[in-house]
């Protein structure tokens, strides 16, 4: 009786772990805004560097499709893609999120020289319109009320800040600089400050894929910090 009853929980046990097996995602698309040197349309990249070691290793096919950021919400929204790269924690609402940043961005803001006598971090925005790139909503992490203005591009708020139609341009830092050299407008005129720190997440739709996903992401992730191998590729690519 006793073996009987071994038998049947192994073979329980077993049925269980071949469903669980059967669960698994056998690729994930991530959707991304390409970023030098992190999300490279050949696929080379810091970012598509830790996603393999993620997935890869659990059978998990890393795939990607480059989008704006705004684009990139879509797609996963509607479930054409899996995961948006670069989310700000709880960013996205009906999304589920990784544990764990990957990365973080540097907030500054860029106004004209000589419109901020003292410039006092996030209260020298208050009640000013401020421009970000449409679908980041950095508006969010302030804490200070804010006339929010997006536009599609940066060249966009680039030129309208040249103008004076807002006060402030919120950017991550690298991309601001990017922006900058392109030289639609005269960098020399404006100035640069520090706003925030806001980590970058991936963010999954809350369905029985993107939560198995986001358990791959949460239990091998903090296992490639502790093993160094995240640092390795931070310093690959000189991070």
């Amino acid at each position: 009786m006793k073996r009987l009853v071994v038998l049947v929980l192994l073979f329980l046990l077993g049925s269980i772990q071949c469903q669980a097996l059967a669960e698994t995602p056998k690729e994930i698309l991530f959707a991304s805004e390409e970023w030098t040197d992190a999300t490279n349309k050949d696929g080379t990249g810091l970012y598509w560097d830790i996603f393999r070691a993620v997935y890869e290793p659990a059978g998990v096919k890393v795939n990607f499709i480059i989008r704006s950021y705004e684009g990139s919400i879509n797609l996963v929204t509607t479930n054409k893609a899996d995961a948006v790269v670069g989310s700000y924690e709880n960013e996205i609402k009906g999304m589920i999120y990784s544990k764990d940043a990957f990365d973080a961005d540097s907030i500054v803001a860029l106004f004209k020289k000589g419109t901020v006598s003292n410039w006092q971090g996030k209260e020298s925005l208050k009640g000013k319109a401020v421009a970000y790139v449409k679908g980041y909503s950095i508006a969010k992490y302030l804490g200070v009320p804010v006339e929010q203005k997006e536009f599609d591009t940066r060249e966009n708020i680039l030129q309208v800040l040249d103008k004076g139609r807002v006060d402030f341009y919120l950017e991550n830092e690298d991309d601001l600089d990017e922006a900058l050299e392109l030289n639609i407008v005269d960098r020399n005129n404006f100035q640069k400050e520090p706003v925030m720190e806001l980590g970058l997440y991936l963010a999954f739709p809350d369905n029985d894929k993107g939560k198995a996903l986001k358990a791959i992401f949460d239990e091998a992730y903090p296992k490639l910090v502790d093993s160094g191998e995240i640092q390795k590729l931070l310093t690959k690519w000189n991070w």
